[in-house]
């Protein structure tokens, strides 16, 4: 009697284009950088470095979002506006 072994990559579970391994009746995925949880679902919103102007990216407190803190002179979700009225001494 031959027996078949289920090809568990064969759906390609892993999202971001992640690599999947076959382990037995398993699979496991590599992540791409970015990238995280067991098929790579979570992606980290600043790993595209969102913020403009250099702008620091924190990640929110909701999975996904993403907070910048921008340098002095700048502002907007992702530091894209400067106050070009801003009093240099």
């Amino acid at each position: 009697q031959k027996c078949e072994q289920k090809d568990t990559c064969q759906s390609q579970p892993c999202n971001y284009q992640g690599t999947c391994v076959p382990a037995g009746d398993s699979f496991s995925c590599v992540c791409p950088p970015g990238a995280t949880g067991v098929t790579c679902e979570y992606l980290d919103p600043c790993y595209i470095q969102p913020c403009r102007n250099n702008g620091t990216c924190t990640n929110g407190t909701v999975l996904g979002t993403y907070l910048c803190k921008c340098l002095s002179g700048y502002y907007g979700s992702e530091c894209q506006n400067h106050d070009t009225c801003q009093v240099v001494n």
